[in-house]
């Protein structure tokens, strides 16, 4: 039977750390941001492009991202019940606390307010800083309330 998976395996402090595991899984997690910033950069410097061509360079980071998505997946499959269940919840939690933003945003764009900035569209970068975020407190919430 097979060890199964721990997040020990991917904080870098801890004892359990396996740098083959966390390249692996954090590896389309890089070529996401890669093709991100490639892609504004390409935006950036090319106002002059078509549309379809402005959206298609928008959306090319979302292949990367699903296979990021895929083997996250895969990893927590891995774990063990309770583990797995403490993940689940936070990636949930996560994602309510994301559309609920997004919900919020476009409440207040439809009604004339405009939030300062870049972030008024939430772009694809703030979509991942801020479902991060809320999924690492809600990691920390709910693995609290199995203590």
């Amino acid at each position: 039977m097979t060890k199964p998976n721990s997040l020990d395996q991917l904080c870098r402090l801890s004892p359990e750390y396996s740098n083959k595991a966390d390249l692996r899984l954090h590896l389309w997690y890089l070529v996401a941001c890669l093709a991100f910033v490639g892609g504004s950069f390409l935006l950036l410097s090319h106002p002059e492009w078509p549309k379809s061509l402005r959206i298609a360079t928008e959306l090319i980071p979302m292949l990367p991202a699903f296979l990021f998505l895929r083997d996250m997946a895969r990893f927590v499959r891995g774990m063990d019940e309770l583990q797995r269940r403490i993940q689940l919840e936070a990636a949930a939690v996560g994602a309510f606390a994301m559309l609920f933003a997004i919900w919020v945003v476009n409440v207040l764009n439809a009604n004339g307010v405009y939030l300062p900035g870049s972030i008024r569209g939430l772009g694809s970068a703030y979509f991942l800083i801020f479902t991060y975020t809320a999924w690492r407190i809600s990691a920390f919430i709910v693995s609290r309330s199995y203590r």
